[in-house]
């Protein structure tokens, strides 16, 4: 029994060190390569928490690149599917919208998170016309999430 006592830790400590390594994002090109990598890596595993919570490090950067374009293409995608964090249709739009004004340094990104972001307003705007009066998109998608699936 004591040894699945020590099991039942090491999950909790494997998280810790996963957001740890996540706490910062560094200047160098390498460094912030490495960190969106892990990053990627926790959404791969379905560990969708730890994965956004290493993203959104990247949400206020002064200087972005490459890498913040990346960062901020795939946390809108887990704000658009509700993984790891609460749904949001609003801000999966503006993650895409600057992840797509990025161009310069990630064009094939940019590009991908500008469609993403012209395809998730065609259906925010297609859930708003079918929603009852007074209700937001996210409310209508959460009530008509059996017609509409996330990408």
């Amino acid at each position: 029994m004591g040894g699945y006592k020590t099991f039942a830790l090491v999950p909790v400590a494997v998280v810790q060190l996963s957001i740890s390594a996540c706490d910062k994002v560094g200047d160098s090109v390498s460094d912030r390569r490495q960190l969106v990598e892990r990053c990627s890596s926790l959404i791969s595993k379905n560990q969708y928490e730890e994965g956004a919570a290493c993203l959104q490090r990247f949400e206020n950067e002064t200087k972005p690149d490459g890498q913040t374009a990346a960062a901020m293409f795939q946390l809108g995608r887990l704000y658009e599917t509700g993984q790891g964090v609460p749904a949001d249709l609003d801000h999966a739009v503006q993650l895409y919208r600057y992840a797509g004004r990025l161009g310069n340094f990630a064009p094939d990104i940019a590009q991908r998170a500008s469609k993403s972001a012209a395809d998730l307003m065609d259906r925010i705007r297609a859930l708003e016309e079918d929603a009852p009066a007074g209700q937001s998109s996210d409310n209508a998608e959460k009530d008509n999430g059996s017609r509409l699936s996330p990408r």
